[in-house]
């Protein structure tokens, strides 16, 4: 069932709790979400942008495990698709249902980069005379606090504050 269909069935929902099966989850949206949160069990439920639908959607999720915990009367079930008798929950239907939407925390995802789609331009920069290396005595300080610095145990932060200390001890301005 695409995002489409399942929104027009949710735009009508008015007493019942659809569930769709994704992978190994269960999957609510919208009103079924909402009323699944107010009268079911409680989960953080997810807005995100649909780009199938243009709008914003709201969604719980949950394993199949959980169908056996909870005691909601089914009134159709497939291997794909449950529909529940929902609970009495004027709230689906209105404002409750809409300012719950909007107060859901927005999901925005990770840009993810494939290495074949990133583009480089070259940026040429007029540099000074190289500075100059610090004494011999400094350069092995500075080794061996870089060789004592455990990176994988620091905070960006930590490492950014470090690299400044660094370059604080050589003298040069930051």
């Amino acid at each position: 069932m695409t995002k489409k269909e399942i929104l027009d069935i949710e735009k009508t929902n008015d007493d019942k709790i659809h569930l769709y099966k994704e992978g190994m989850f269960w999957i609510a949206y919208e009103k079924s979400a909402y009323r699944f949160i107010t009268s079911v069990r409680p989960y953080r439920a997810t807005r995100k942008f649909v780009q199938q639908v243009g709008e914003e959607m709201v969604s719980i999720g949950f394993p199949s495990a959980i169908l056996d915990e909870i005691n909601v009367e089914v009134l159709e079930k497939s291997e794909r698709q449950i529909t529940l008798q929902a609970p009495e929950n004027e709230g689906a239907t209105g404002k409750e249902f809409q300012a719950w939407k909007a107060q859901t925390a927005l999901h925005i995802p990770r840009l993810q980069i494939k290495p074949n789609q990133v583009k480089t331009r070259e940026v040429t920069r007029e540099m000074s005379a190289p500075l100059p290396l610090p004494p011999v005595q400094q350069q092995s300080t500075i080794t061996e606090k870089l060789r004592d610095f455990n990176l994988a145990n620091k905070t960006p932060m930590e490492c950014m504050m470090f690299v400044l200390d660094l370059k604080n001890s050589l003298g040069y301005e930051v």
